[in-house]
């Protein structure tokens, strides 16, 4: 989050840059985030879905030709070399608006979905723009609104829910629980 110069720097800021810009601040209320200096990504992340889509899709339809064509969506998704920047409630909520597709359909079953590929774009994205992460009672630092955030989340922390192979919780529509 940028913050002025010179001004009291946002709540939770944990690391801050200045520049000519103004100040660049590491804000993480939860402390979940992590800061390591790095010339690069780690080899291991994928294209950004966002940012570099044509690549992204490229890197993906390769994978699903491959072994990793096998796994299941609501894994695929998790993996950062595959899906950078996907995380545990972008993944419900991409699963939940793909038409009527199992969370446990394959990779290669889920990118012949049309809107599949369009849908890993839009919904980090559209976090990003509410201001993402603003689940339970934490808010925005970015002063967006909150009700904004709670009325685009449909899935995630709403459904049914199990978890997956990494312990991690996955939430879903029910008619999807075996």
């Amino acid at each position: 989050q940028w913050a002025d110069v010179g001004m009291p720097l946002p709540k939770h800021t944990h690391l801050a840059f200045t520049s000519d810009r103004g100040v660049l601040c590491f804000v993480d209320v939860r402390r979940f985030g992590k800061w390591k200096l790095a010339g690069n990504w780690s080899a291991n992340r994928g294209p950004d879905p966002v940012a570099e889509h044509c690549q992204f899709i490229e890197v993906v339809k390769q994978a699903a030709a491959g072994r990793n064509g096998d796994k299941p969506i609501h894994l695929a998704l998790m993996d950062q070399s595959l899906f950078n920047g996907i995380g545990n409630y972008l993944r419900s909520e991409l699963i939940y608006r793909l038409d009527d597709l199992s969370p446990f359909a394959t990779l290669r079953e889920a990118i012949k979905k049309p809107q599949f590929f369009q849908l890993c774009h839009d919904i980090p994205l559209i976090a990003y723009k509410l201001g993402g992460g603003q689940l339970k009672d934490w808010k925005s630092p970015t002063g967006e609104d909150p009700q904004s955030f709670r009325d685009f989340i449909k899935c995630y922390g709403k459904m049914a829910s199990f978890k997956d192979k990494s312990g991690r919780t996955f939430w879903m529509d029910s008619k999807w629980i075996r």
